[in-house]
């Protein structure tokens, strides 16, 4: 927290802070309270913590060594699961987040994700060693869309953690999507209702039979899914974002970039992010800091991501930095 005090100073006019796990929840809280005007908190349960969390959905108790029996694998030794936290049940989280949320209407959801890659620290250890247990994916995604359907039923963005497993979130927010997807007029309809003004020079006849989407979607009415979604530091292959940008999702989404993590020379992979940015419409980028610190390296890692996108996409800094900002703007509710 040491660093926030820099918050007013920064060349950054606004900030989405996430929530990651249990005690970071009061601290974007804090921050939303003593800085209204610059920051958007978000609450949610990062994947890198999902174990701590154990579904009671059936009502049923566990205690705390058949819980990560079930959700870690391979099954640990009892020596290091004496090692873990007590989990806390889903519905108390749920109920913390909504808490949250109801106290800031403009807050979102977040981070949270699936996370295929990550291993569990071994508990107590300095210098941090990392041990071989993983997360269930099935754990994570009972977390995950407990979160997703909370921001779908009080109508708030919300940012996504994906790491390896890029194909999994894809098939979890279709679910939520299930039923709501946006009509997408055949070619065939759009050709009846063009009309020949000059040689060559058509123009679009208005639809006289409007779908029932005319209607502006009852937008805070609660649904199943949430209403603006960024997949942050976005790094899956180009034929998921194909996958996204082709289904007729009703969220808004958006995809950001960071030159901390996903556009990084080092990464390794600097071309498939730049094919990736070349790819998506100019409405859906963003551009993120990932850092867990404010003031002056956060202004410097925003600069750099917002320097990078715009020699990607072509744009001078100057008409770059308002798309960016008018994008921003749109994915935090305030268009």
């Amino acid at each position: 927290m040491d660093a926030t005090a820099s918050i007013p100073s920064m060349k950054a006019g606004k900030l989405a802070i996430m929530g990651t796990r249990s005690h970071d929840q009061q601290l974007v809280a804090q921050l939303a309270r003593s800085y209204p005007d610059r920051i958007v908190p978000s609450f949610g349960y990062h994947p890198w913590f999902s174990h701590m969390i154990y579904d009671d959905s059936q009502n049923e108790e566990v205690n705390a060594e058949e819980h990560y029996s079930s959700v870690l694998t391979p099954v640990p030794d009892k020596e290091f699961m004496e090692k873990l936290p007590p989990p806390r049940k889903l519905s108390e989280i749920i109920a913390e987040i909504r808490d949250n949320l109801e106290e800031f209407p403009k807050a979102m959801v977040g981070e949270i994700g699936l996370d295929r890659a990550f291993r569990l620290p071994i508990p107590n250890e300095q210098p941090k060693r990392l041990s071989k247990y993983h997360v269930s994916m099935d754990h994570q995604r009972i977390i995950f869309l407990a979160q997703l359907r909370l921001a779908g039923e009080m109508r708030r963005g919300v940012s996504v953690h994906g790491v390896q497993c890029h194909g999994v979130i894809f098939d979890s927010l279709k679910v939520l999507w299930a039923g709501y997807e946006r009509k997408v007029e055949r070619s065939r309809d759009r050709r009846r209702r063009r009309r020949k003004v000059a040689p060559g020079v058509y123009e679009i006849l208005p639809d006289i039979n409007p779908s029932d989407e005319s209607d502006p979607e009852d937008e805070d009415e609660p649904k199943p899914y949430p209403p603006r979604i960024c997949l942050h530091s976005f790094s899956a292959p180009i034929g998921v974002l194909k996958q996204y940008l082709s289904f007729p999702a009703p969220s808004r989404l958006w995809f950001s970039f960071s030159t901390t993590i996903n556009a990084r020379e080092e990464k390794g992979h600097m071309e498939k992010v730049k094919e990736t940015i070349k790819e998506l419409p100019e409405e859906c980028v963003l551009v993120e800091s990932d850092l867990h610190t404010a003031g002056n390296e956060m202004d410097e890692a925003l600069e750099n991501a917002v320097r990078f996108v715009c020699g990607v996409r072509g744009w001078s800094i100057e008409e770059g930095t308002r798309k960016l900002a008018e994008n921003f703007t749109a994915y935090i509710g305030e268009i």
